[in-house]
């Protein structure tokens, strides 16, 4: 039994394959591998600003906080960066996913939507770290890109949502499909307390439930969802891979 969970990891998990002409590599590892790689930059990150400028013993600090200080704010500039490179990776693949089951004009849009949602994210980490100090008004700016990625980040699980309910899944799929449903509703329902939580806070009316703490909880964990969402998204693409091939062997992305 031992053996047959350890050959199913190792097939499952083994993002590359190799052949003399190509490289293929296997969608949901890549982006479950990648994902941890996300993760554990953003955890360092943390842990760094827990062990030298904060005190997290009494003060949770978000993400988007420890980003606006010297220093955290370059990891986490390279982490929105690297993170902007799977997402193209991602929305390009889902493009391919979804082609035989929507209109082109919308499959474009969709593309269109995802790459502007991947360009968005390093952009909104830089001008995180604009303070009110600053000659141009780079918080408005900040706050204005952040509405528009979050709308968009929405706007296109929406769609998506709408073009998966067509598609006919084998019952593997199904099921994560179904599970795809329970995790974007919850992270939904998170990101909605988390900006409940940035309003309210910093307020007189801030308690048990509505203060710095919660809301920094509330922000990791929306943060790592997004970061996963790549790969939930994955378990429900059938058979998917990114190849890289010679010009002599076609390369097929799915």
């Amino acid at each position: 039994m031992l053996a047959k969970t350890i050959s199913w990891i190792r097939s499952e998990y083994s993002p590359l394959a190799f052949t003399p002409t190509s490289i293929k590599i296997s969608a949901r590892p890549f982006f479950f591998y990648t994902a941890i790689i996300m993760e554990l930059l953003l955890m360092a990150d943390i842990i760094w600003a827990c062990t030298s400028t904060f005190d997290c013993r009494s003060f949770w600090p978000t993400i988007s906080y420890i980003a606006c200080f010297r220093g955290h704010d370059r990891l986490f500039n390279f982490s929105t960066a690297y993170f902007m490179v799977i997402l193209l990776l991602f929305f390009s693949l889902a493009s391919v996913n979804f082609s035989d089951n929507c209109s082109p004009c919308m499959n474009r849009f969709m593309l269109l939507l995802g790459i502007g949602i991947s360009l968005l994210l390093p952009s909104v980490s830089i001008l995180d770290e604009a303070n009110s100090s600053h000659i141009l008004p780079l918080e408005k700016v900040h706050f204005i890109l952040m509405v528009i990625l979050i709308s968009a980040g929405i706007l296109w699980v929406y769609l998506s949502m709408k073009i998966m309910k067509a598609l006919k899944l084998p019952k593997r799929e199904e099921e994560w499909r179904d599970f795809l449903v329970r995790y974007l509703v919850f992270g939904h329902a998170m990101t909605a307390f988390t900006i409940f939580e940035w309003v309210y806070a910093y307020t007189p009316y801030k308690n048990w439930w509505m203060n710095e703490n919660v809301e920094a909880l509330c922000e990791w964990t929306v943060v790592t969802m997004c970061v996963f969402g790549p790969f939930v998204y994955s378990l429900t693409f059938s058979n998917c891979s990114l190849a890289i091939a010679s010009k002599e062997e076609e390369v097929e992305g799915q």
